[in-house]
């Protein structure tokens, strides 16, 4: 009685390590705890109860692990933030650390104990709960490096490779549960046996170690990108400068004989002429002349002077409305969302005959908003709600509006899409932990 209860113990505390990792992972949605507390409780039980079943049935050994992931990926779905593929992948990836862990366990308790594998998890004696108890240990420190490793890098992934990743584990797991299935009536201490839990061990491991590289990666490049773009600004605006001091300049220069010019039409009393004239002068020395947008943001600037540079290369009509204190935001997440939602906007005004952009940034109780609005001649927005590319390969395009959408789930915010009054516009809603600016900390 007391080592099936040690059992019943077991798949309790997996349940939670796993279900805390998930949570650590994902983050709950931004609704009421209560409600996130209470379908955890309930998903974690209905994990519980399912497993205990399953063993009390003697079901195959990896049905056990469908149905967790089934369960976990419903959970996710109605409790914590990012999308279905994410949500699948974190799901998984518990089981790919328990893949790791329980085969060579197991495995090494039935080469000192001289049983097959299926005694080993069968049997009900102090040995087994040791295993238990070594199993959940080693769980809780696998899962805590994975954790923060992933979570080191945010956990980036593209969309498709997050597809990719997704169905390489798919497969895997399923690979992995039908082998180990195939090897635990072996002989106890056989080569074939250690060769196989070796290789899947090694496999497992490289697997995890390659995701961590993705993420790293990722990370790096949007890294290099924010530094890219600070410096393509630092050179526009050193270039625009040059530019201004230039036409300076020029205007002191001619300062001389506009004056002289003025005076003689005021003279004469041509003094409509003397206005005309101010009026060619105003124009023509402002023309064209660069406007800064400066926040205490240094990542904001850098991206809207860059984009603001474009628009006018592009002779697109840009507004921006931007406050000069922001609350705490992060800046690779910030960088996506405007890139995109710019070079989304840029692409659409190229094809209008009046191409205009309007940026609103502002701050909303602890939210940052974010909302661009671009001139459209006709309809974009499909019956899902989400904008269609207009490039001509659709497979390699498109899957900006995704990481926008990645990026604002990751900072517990919300996204709309929506069309009015002939323009496609962008509402987002960015949480921040802090609501102080960094001028004011300092």
């Amino acid at each position: 009685m007391i080592y099936s209860i040690a059992e019943i113990a077991a798949d309790i505390i997996e349940s939670l390590i796993i279900f805390i990792f998930v949570i650590r992972m994902l983050g709950f949605k931004n609704r009421p705890k209560w409600i996130c507390y209470t379908l955890t409780a309930v998903f974690a039980s209905l994990w519980v109860a399912a497993i205990i079943i399953l063993n009390h049935l003697y079901v195959i050994e990896g049905l056990w692990g469908y149905l967790c992931i089934a369960i976990l990926v419903i959970y996710c779905r109605l409790a914590l933030k990012h999308d279905l593929l994410m949500h699948i992948i974190v799901s998984i990836l518990p089981y790919y650390i328990v893949m790791i862990i329980s085969p060579s366990a197991t495995y090494f308790n039935s080469y000192f104990m001289g049983i097959p594998m299926s005694d080993v998890i069968m049997m009900r004696n102090p040995s087994r709960v040791l295993l238990l108890a070594v199993t959940m240990i080693l769980l809780i420190l696998l899962l805590r490096v994975t954790e923060y490793f992933l979570k080191k890098n945010d956990f980036l992934l593209s969309h498709i490779q997050k597809i990719i990743i997704l169905v390489t584990m798919i497969a895997s797991f399923g690979i992995n549960v039908t082998f180990l299935d195939s090897q635990v009536d072996r002989e106890p201490g056989s080569m074939d046996q250690l060769v196989v839990i070796l290789c899947f061990l090694i496999i497992n491991t490289m697997f995890l170690i390659l995701l961590y590289f993705i993420t790293s990666q990722n990370y790096q490049r949007m890294d290099n990108e924010i530094l890219r773009m600070k410096l393509e600004s630092s050179k526009r605006s050193i270039e625009e400068t040059a530019e201004w001091n230039r036409r300076i300049e020029t205007i002191r220069h001619d300062m001389k004989n506009h004056m002289s010019c003025l005076m003689e039409l005021i003279r004469n009393g041509e003094n409509r002429r003397a206005m005309d004239y101010i009026g060619t002068i105003y124009e023509e020395s402002l023309k064209n002349i660069p406007n800064h947008i400066v926040t205490d943001h240094p990542t904001l600037n850098a991206v809207l002077n860059l984009k603001e540079s474009i628009c006018r290369e592009k002779s697109i009509d840009l507004r921006c409305c931007v406050p000069i204190s922001l609350p705490e935001v992060n800046d690779i997440d910030l960088c996506i969302i405007l890139s995109n939602l710019f070079d989304n906007a840029i692409a659409a005004e190229e094809k209008e005959p009046q191409p205009e952009i309007k940026l609103d940034i502002s701050i909303v109780g602890n939210y940052l908003s974010i909302k661009m609005k671009n001139r459209i001649s006709f309809p974009v927005l499909p019956a899902q709600g989400l904008p269609m590319t207009t490039k001509s390969n659709k497979r390699e395009h498109g899957y900006g509006i995704l990481s926008v959408i990645d990026a604002v789930n990751r900072n517990d915010g919300m996204q709309e899409f929506y069309e009015d009054k002939g323009f496609f516009i962008a509402n987002i809603l960015l949480k921040t932990n802090m609501t102080m600016s960094r001028s004011d900390r300092d």
